[in-house]
C-alpha cells in the first residue's frame, strides 16, 4: 500500500481521485509513526518552502522521510514536494530534506521573461535511454503552478533521469528520477490522461522494489 504524507500543506482531493482511478490502495498518513511499513510514499505540497519545512519538523515527518528514502523504497514528490527534497531554496532560509544534492532557484533568476508564477499546461521533454518513469511522457503537456524550480542536480550517479520544460526564456527540470527518488514540478493529478499515465508508471516502479 502507498501513503500520502499529510504534513498540513496542500489539498489531496484530486491526488486521491487519481490513485482511485488506477484502483490503487492509498492511505493519508498524518503521523510519522510506522511510515516504514508502506511500500511507497507520496510527498505533495503547495505553498512556501520554509512553511513546508517547519511543518515537516513540527509533525516529526522530516527524519522519518529521510530514513524511508535511505531504505530504498520509492518516494514521489509533487510540486513543493519536489523542492523540499533538495538541500534548500532561494525562496527561504530553511534547509531542505537533502534527499538529492540540488538547490531550488527562482524562475526569474533562470532568465524567465514571462509572467510569474508559471501557471498552466506546458510540454516536457523526457530523458531518453534506459526506461524510467518519465519514458512515456515525452512531448506531453502537464499542469504547472510555481515560481521556483530546479535547474540542475549535482550527481555523477548513472541512474539520474530528468525531463525538462522551457517557459518564457527559462529552462528547468520538470521531473526527475534518482534511484528510488521520484519527483515532478508539475501536478500529474491535474494533468488529465498524461498525468494518470505518469502516476501509473510510479505505481509500477513501486511494485518492483
Amino acid at each position: 500500500m502507498l501513503a500520502i504524507i499529510d504534513y498540513k500543506i496542500g489539498n489531496f482531493g484530486s491526488l486521491v481521485n487519481a490513485f482511485d482511478c488506477l484502483n490503487t490502495s492509498l492511505k493519508i498518513v498524518s503521523q510519522p509513526i510506522k511510515i516504514h511499513e508502506y511500500g511507497g510514499i507520496i510527498l505533495p505540497g503547495v505553498g512556501a518552502f520554509d512553511t513546508a519545512m517547519h511543518s515537516l519538523h513540527n509533525t516529526g515527518f522530516a527524519e522519518e522521510i529521510k530514513k524511508f528514502a535511505a531504505s530504498g523504497k520509492p518516494i514521489l514528490g509533487i510540486c513543493l514536494g519536489l523542492q523540499i527534497m533538495c538541500n534548500g531554496s532561494d525562496e527561504g532560509s530553511e534547509k531542505g530534506l537533502g534527499l538529492i544534492d540540488a538547490h531550488i532557484t527562482s524562475l526569474s533568476s533562470m532568465g524567465c521573461k514571462g509572467k510569474i508564477p508559471h501557471v498552466g499546461f506546458n510540454e516536457i521533454t523526457a530523458s531518453s535511454g534506459q526506461k524510467n518513469f518519465m519514458s512515456t511522457s515525452a512531448a506531453k503537456d502537464f499542469y504547472f503552478v510555481h515560481s521556483f524550480a530546479l535547474g540542475k542536480i549535482n550527481s555523477n550517479n548513472q541512474n539520474v533521469y530528468c525531463s525538462w520544460t522551457e517557459y518564457e526564456g527559462a529552462k528547468f527540470i520538470s521531473a526527475f528520477q534518482v534511484n528510488n527518488i521520484y519527483a515532478t514540478q508539475f501536478h500529474p493529478e491535474k494533468s488529465g490522461e498524461a498525468g494518470i499515465k505518469l502516476i501509473s508508471e510510479f505505481i509500477s516502479c513501486s511494485k518492483n522494489v
